[in-house]
């Protein structure tokens, strides 16, 4: 383009430029080596450029410039098509549902192993618990064996021959018939208002006790008295003992003369006894000794018992029902 600017500035007409058609270039090369057609180009009136003067512009001659061929389409760019069988994923697009359940299943799993296999036994707490201020717990004292029963009374009485006979004269019989249950008596010594003591009672009787016997027993002893299912009262001796293991073996020493020496308050004929040496029954976990009459409502019983406030006793009656009857008010 230059060039041709210059050569009009100088009258000449312009070279111009040659373009081969696409389609003569593809339908007939040239021979190798043969140069190619020469366009020339018709001459131009020179025209006279004067320097300082304007010269109105016009427009220039059109030159048609040759056609290019279009080019070929190309198609956009599909989605590519994929292999059966391979899952591609989308790119820029993340599938959140998934990941949220696998790390949920990565932190149940990470759990269960910690739980399982990390963590180990944990620390035992230790509770510290101030000293407590200690108080002494007062023994209490036991209930007497008195509750045990519904009448207890007293008698006061001098001892010596029919000593029951006035004690029966002497004692509310209303009460006994009506409770049909088990009576305890103390037995007062009209001289003194005080209570004989076991040994001061068996003396006054002409009650030969063995030693051990009194030794073993306390002071305090009772006179029990039933009204029985024959209508008689039985009689019978409550006393406390001390030392329960030697009371039983004085009193195995006794049998043989223990009959004959509570004949006057167990109302017993001795000849008439059924067996000649005591008999082992037991009753409500109680070893019971005994020796038979021919009357069911007449023997000779002793036994070992313990109460339920602690205490032992030794029960000594002259009936099956009534030693049955002061084990089951005592224990």
């Amino acid at each position: 383009m230059q060039e041709d600017i210059t050569a009009i500035k100088k009258g000449q007409a312009p070279t111009g430029f040659q373009v081969e058609k696409q389609s003569e270039k593809d339908v007939t090369p040239p021979p190798v080596g043969a140069p190619g057609p020469k366009i020339i180009m018709p001459p131009r009136p020179a025209q006279e450029v004067r320097l300082g003067e304007l010269e109105k512009s016009r427009s220039l001659p059109s030159t048609k410039l040759p056609s290019f061929p279009s080019m070929p389409t190309i198609p956009p760019a599909g989605p590519a098509t994929k292999p059966a069988g391979l899952s591609v994923p989308m790119g820029g697009r993340v599938n959140w549902k998934r990941l949220v359940l696998l790390a949920g299943g990565l932190a149940v799993v990470a759990f269960l192993v910690w739980f399982f296999v990390l963590r180990g036994p944990s620390a035992p707490e230790i509770a510290i618990s101030p000293t407590p201020t200690y108080t002494a717990t007062p023994t209490p004292t036991p209930v007497s064996i008195e509750n045990s029963f519904s009448i207890v009374n007293s008698a006061s009485i001098s001892l010596g021959a029919n000593f029951i006979t006035r004690f029966d004269n002497s004692i509310n019989k209303e009460s006994l018939i009506s409770s049909r249950e088990p009576a305890l008596y103390k037995i007062l010594n009209p001289a003194t208002g005080n209570g004989y003591t076991l040994s001061e009672f068996l003396g006054g009787l002409l009650i030969q006790a063995p030693t051990e016997l009194i030794a073993a027993a306390k002071d305090n002893f009772y006179l029990s008295v039933l009204y029985k299912s024959d209508n008689v009262n039985g009689y019978g001796l409550l006393i406390e003992l001390n030392d329960p293991t030697a009371a039983f073996t004085a009193m195995g020493n006794w049998e043989g003369t223990i009959t004959q020496g509570l004949k006057d308050i167990f109302l017993l004929n001795p000849a008439k006894a059924a067996s000649t040496t005591f008999l082992d029954n037991t009753y409500n976990g109680v070893v019971i000794r005994y020796r038979n009459f021919p009357d069911p409502n007449k023997t000779t019983d002793y036994a070992i018992v313990t109460a339920s406030n602690g205490e032992t006793f030794l029960v000594i009656t002259n009936s099956r029902e009534q030693t049955y009857s002061i084990i089951d008010k005592i224990k």
